[in-house]
């Protein structure tokens, strides 16, 4: 138990690091690298955190937290696939309206909005990773199609991805 908690201790330290190290050099587009590596935390938070010696109540809730931390990693590993929120209740055995209360109210965002951030930072990594299109990019991370991806891009970072990359490309080049 003790080497897997200091495992778990050690990434969660390393990512907070890289995350306040990013922060602080504030390069061009530090923001999304900063939000990227908080759903980072917040999934390692939801999947790997556990209390002992709690009351009913927070047992009741540790469960729920159990639920959707299954769920939460299950989207991880299939985001670019067609999931919907009634394919997954179905696949947990829970009803669709039962999965969005406790989307809601345990990590207090809704699922569409869940799946689209996990599907964008995806597609933020792939953006500065790679050259591949806007289309491709957003094709591999699960978007029908690049205004898709692009819509949802700018509603979460402010910036179309197309300007971002230009803009990353330009300042890398100047300094």
């Amino acid at each position: 138990f003790k080497s897997t908690r200091y495992e778990e201790d050690s990434e969660l330290i390393t990512l907070i690091r890289d995350m306040y190290r990013v922060y602080t050099e504030k390069k061009f587009g530090y923001e999304l690298e900063v939000k990227s590596y908080f759903y980072k935390l917040l999934h390692i938070l939801i999947t790997k955190y556990k209390e002992k010696d709690i009351d009913q109540e927070r047992i009741r809730q540790k469960r729920q937290l159990e639920k959707l931390s299954n769920i939460t990693e299950y989207i991880q590993e299939n985001y670019r696939e067609d999931i919907s929120l009634e394919s997954v209740a179905s696949k947990f055995g829970f009803s669709p309206t039962y999965l969005s209360r406790i989307f809601q109210k345990y990590a207090k965002i809704n699922y569409k909005s869940y799946l689209l951030d996990v599907r964008v930072q995806h597609g933020f990594r792939e953006l500065m990773n790679t050259n591949i299109s806007i289309g491709e990019i957003a094709e591999n991370n699960g978007f029908p199609d690049s205004r898709s991806f692009s819509k949802a891009f700018f509603k979460r970072y402010g910036v179309l991805p197309s300007i971002y990359r230009s803009e990353r490309r330009r300042f890398d080049l100047n300094h």
